[in-house]
């Protein structure tokens, strides 16, 4: 799959999960979705770069501590780290392979994180997509080799 295609499909993603997180009060998780829907809409239309990316980061992490400032723990600040290694690996890399490293470690770190605010459904989610976006990474390792 093209890069374009695999972050058209995050877009939808983010929005539902930012609809999800609200629901069970995750405020860290709502917004980083929303922040990564809008890097992902810039990332589509090829807009994104230093500036863009740099506003983004800072952005998730003034809001995140803004909104996690009551409630600062490990797993209410995930959302933001998993947006932010998202934000930098998206876009510094090119290729598809680079792009599933950089959703494989962020896919990681959501699982966590919906796991403990009991996002089931999404915690399912993102083990499916984990182990399908392993095996595309192994498949396409072997066809490069």
């Amino acid at each position: 799959k093209s890069k374009k295609r695999m972050l058209m499909y995050q877009v939808g993603d983010t929005l539902f999960n930012a609809l999800a997180n609200l629901s069970v009060g995750s405020h860290t998780g709502m917004l980083a979705n929303l922040v990564s829907c809008v890097r992902n809409i810039f990332n589509i239309k090829n807009k994104n770069n230093d500036v863009i990316n740099f506003l983004l980061i800072l952005i998730l992490i003034l809001l995140g501590l803004i909104v996690n400032s009551n409630d600062r723990n490990l797993i209410t600040c995930l959302p933001i780290v998993a947006s932010v290694e998202y934000t930098i690996l998206s876009y510094k890399f090119t290729s598809s392979q680079g792009m599933r490293i950089a959703l494989i470690i962020n896919l990681v770190l959501w699982a966590i994180h919906d796991i403990c605010v009991g996002l089931y459904v999404a915690f399912m989610i993102d083990i499916v997509i984990l182990i399908v976006t392993v095996i595309n990474f192994i498949r396409n390792k072997s066809v490069a080799e």
